[in-house]
């Protein structure tokens, strides 16, 4: 549940939309073009490759896409630092003394 919300979160601040994933890709994204109105699709597959794919002319034809280096570092950062455990550590300053516990 972190992970959606953290992936809701990002798309919220690219203006792209999340869609449900399918048999084949997970983590499916609609993003539009920068230089047309368009709508592609980003998502990875959900295979042993588990390689990010784009519906747009550039993946279909040269496997190259400018939307899939635009919008998946950001996921993959967002969703590590989701997944990573939160360190516990002392929130007060250093110069400050601790308590000694009650026994």
């Amino acid at each position: 549940m972190g992970n959606d919300k953290a992936i809701v979160r990002v798309l919220k601040d690219y203006r792209v939309k999340k869609l449900a994933d399918s048999n084949t890709h997970v983590m499916r994204i609609e993003i539009r073009g920068e230089t047309s109105n368009r709508k592609y699709i980003v998502a990875k597959r959900n295979t042993a490759l588990k390689r990010w794919e784009c519906s747009c002319p550039g993946w279909i034809f040269s496997k190259k896409c400018k939307h899939i280096d635009a919008i998946v570092p950001i996921l993959e950062q967002s969703l590590k630092m989701a997944t990573e455990p939160k360190l516990l550590e002392d929130r007060r300053p250093r110069h400050a003394k601790k308590k000694k516990p009650l026994n």
